[in-house]
């Protein structure tokens, strides 16, 4: 892992609920900020480019509320 970090290309396979399948974390330096970082989806089976998981499955796996009841909840 360490190289692939300083290559600035890692890729990993998640086995998610809502995510699955093969992904790309390329160091993109956008706006010349070293932090930034892209995950690219993978053209695999897995993929699906009408696909939404924030609108098809609006509720989190963890709680089961949506980022707006979460959103709500905050405290400061």
């Amino acid at each position: 892992m360490p190289e692939a970090i300083t290559a600035g290309h890692i890729r990993v396979r998640l086995r998610g609920q809502k995510l699955s399948g093969g992904y790309s974390l390329i160091h993109a330096k956008l706006g010349g900020e070293d932090k930034n970082w892209l995950l690219v989806k993978e053209a695999d089976d897995a993929a699906d480019p009408q696909g939404n998981p924030v609108v098809d499955q609006p509720r989190s796996v963890k709680s089961g509320l949506t980022i707006q009841e979460l959103e709500g909840k905050r405290s400061f």
